[in-house]
């Protein structure tokens, strides 16, 4: 026999051995074995291995003698066998024998107790994911109604094995009053029709909280040989987290369509690769279409076919980019007229950054693009009104000096000869011709500057304002010096401008100030620039650079700030203060024909600051 025989006396002596016994032990000298021969004595073996602390020698020894002495009929144990190869497990088997002796037999049990650790380990591994899916198993034997669950069954119903009787019937009792009849008849009338498969959901008790959860049940049935069902297996997963996300979800859902509902533009949800699922109720009042028609890629239809390519051919490509979606095209409402929308389709993405839905709204834009339309062509006639005008300002003065310079001449030249000849009546309305005559020749010319300021010069390019002051100041060296005034200025940066016009800007604020200085003060002026942020200066975005011109003069009424850049606008009597009132005025246009804006602060007696400002162009900088 393949198993190791070995025949004891009553006082443990060998009295023979197999041939299998002899070979495992020398071949493995096994667990001491190979000092077991005939006439050697069992039991002192296994004293010896137990006195070195081994406790199956010990526990066999104990079993021998046990059989030995009557005590016991039968003794077994399992115990590993180690060798270099491997580890071996065998089954010792002691009965009596003969008169007072004994049988040991040793039989290799090694492949079965690898089977059952390999059964162990796939039960534990079952039984962990089972734990981690929160998914059970049963099984029902309806010939002896005896019902067995695994433990995640046990847990997910909250009871502990030595509660549950193991029944169908205990099974309906843990099932919530109100779904046990839905249960009990899903699985009755599966028996009936002979069917192999049902599933169902429903709602279960817990018995150690009492709490409500949700589980999805599916199970097999199984025949014996002539066709009738025996058993049943299934599996329960408890599903109560995913419902609740899914009414969560629901309720998100139906609160996101009511707010897409309530809001004026058309709005869409798609899936991923862009079948449309869902119109808000403002889509279907434009359009006068029905859900039916618009379920998928129905929305072609209320598209105009000349756009409709150009808009599949943008919206398949977001759809294969995941880039969103904008595109302004005709849709038709429900009268047939067509109206411009902008649409926009936004991709929502999970966590794998893969598109799983899309939401979009179109929003009627016709008027705006009408009136877009009509402030184009609103702005091209002022655009052409302001060149007209600009041509005829030109001309007009430009045709108007010759004959004003005749008038002059002749005036001057009655003056020359006639002053002092005539009666007083004459010499004051000569006067009055001549004086006229010069305020029109000054008033034309002032009106020239004004036509021509702001025009695109072709030195237009990065100046440094610092020059454009300079140029200004040798304009003004002789009232200046006259007037003995002081000009000041700190650096000054570098724009993109004409520096003529820059020029004439200075010339004219600085003039403005030796103009309307104080009696008996000497004027000072200072000049100075700072770079504002971004939203710093009122009324205008984007970086710029602020410039002010200080004087210590007369200063302006705050009533009178905002008049004194319209054309023509004097605060002063000609004999106090003489001028035509068109300087500010060209320093407005000049200002805004650089992207700026100007400004005055002033209060009567305490002098003036003109502000006025120039957008940051690249690379400026106050370098001095």
């Amino acid at each position: 026999l393949p198993a190791h025989i070995a025949v004891i006396d009553r006082e443990g002596r060998v009295i023979t051995i197999n041939q299998a016994w002899t070979d495992f032990a020398i071949s493995n000298n096994a667990a001491g074995l190979a000092s077991v021969d005939v006439g050697a004595n069992y039991c002192n073996v296994c004293r010896r291995a137990a006195a070195d602390k081994d406790a199956d020698a010990e526990k066999a020894l104990n079993g021998i003698e046990s059989v030995l002495s009557g005590i016991e009929n039968q003794f077994t144990m399992e115990y590993p066998c180690h060798s270099p190869e491997q580890q071996r497990w065998f089954l010792m088997t002691v009965v009596p024998f003969g008169s007072g002796g004994a049988v040991i037999t040793h039989l290799n049990i090694t492949e079965r107790k690898q089977a059952e650790e390999a059964l162990w380990e796939s039960g534990n591994r079952l039984s962990l994911a089972q734990e981690i899916s929160h998914l059970g198993s049963w099984e029902l034997d309806l010939i002896a109604n005896r019902l067995t669950w695994s433990d995640e069954v046990y847990r997910i119903f909250g009871l502990q094995p030595q509660e549950f009787s193991a029944t169908y019937e205990a099974f309906l009792e843990c099932v919530h009053p109100e779904d046990r009849a839905k249960v009990d008849d899903a699985y009755s009338s599966s028996l009936r029709e002979n069917r192999d498969t049902y599933e169902l959901e429903h709602r279960v008790v817990r018995k150690d909280t009492g709490e409500v959860r949700i589980v999805h049940e599916r199970c097999q049935h199984f025949r014996d040989s002539t066709g009738k069902i025996v058993r049943s297996a299934g599996m329960v997963h408890d599903i109560t987290e995913r419902k609740r996300a899914e009414a969560a979800l629901l309720e998100r859902e139906k609160q996101l369509h009511t707010m897409a509902d309530s809001i004026p533009n058309l709005a869409w949800w798609a899936n991923g690769d862009g079948y449309i699922t869902w119109y808000n109720r403002r889509w279907y009042e434009y359009t006068g279409t029905t859900p039916e028609q618009m379920e998928g890629w129905g929305w072609q239809s209320v598209h105009d076919p000349q756009f409709l390519p150009k808009v599949l051919e943008q919206w398949k490509a977001s759809i294969a980019t995941g880039q969103p979606f904008e595109m302004e095209f005709p849709l038709r409402c429900a009268d047939g007229r067509f109206r411009a929308f902008l649409t926009r389709g936004h991709p929502l993405k999970d966590a794998q950054d893969r598109v799983v839905r899309w939401f979009g709204t179109n929003t009627d834009v016709d008027e705006l693009k009408r009136a877009e339309t009509a402030l184009r062509y609103t702005l091209e006639d002022l655009q052409r009104s302001n060149r007209d005008l600009e041509q005829f300002a030109y001309v007009a003065s430009h045709d108007l000096q010759e004959p004003l310079r005749m008038v002059t001449s002749f005036m001057g030249l009655l003056q020359d000869r006639y002053m002092g000849k005539l009666d007083g009546k004459a010499d004051e309305y000569i006067g009055f011709a001549v004086d006229g005559a010069n305020r029109m020749s000054s008033l034309i010319h002032d009106l020239l500057s004004y036509s021509r300021a702001g025009r695109p010069g072709a030195k237009a390019g990065i100046i440094h304002c610092g020059e454009a002051l300079d140029k200004a100041l040798k304009n003004l060296r002789v009232t200046i010096a006259e007037h003995k005034v002081s000009v000041t200025h700190e650096e000054l940066p570098t724009v993109i401008g004409d520096v003529t016009q820059l020029s004439q800007l200075f010339q004219n604020l600085i003039g403005n100030a030796v103009k309307f200085r104080r009696d008996g003060v000497n004027p000072e002026i200072h000049v100075s620039a700072k770079l504002m942020e971004d939203g710093k200066v009122p009324g205008q975005s984007g970086a710029r650079w602020l410039f002010s011109v200080r004087d210590n003069g007369i200063g302006i009424d705050p009533q009178f700030h905002e008049k004194v850049f319209m054309i023509f606008q004097r605060l002063h009597s000609r004999d106090r203060y003489p001028g035509t009132g068109i300087g500010l005025a060209i320093c407005k246009k000049i200002v805004e024909h650089h992207g700026g804006r100007i400004w005055v602060e002033s209060k009567p007696g305490e002098g003036s600051t003109f502000f006025f400002t120039i957008p940051q162009a690249a690379g400026d900088s106050a370098n001095g």
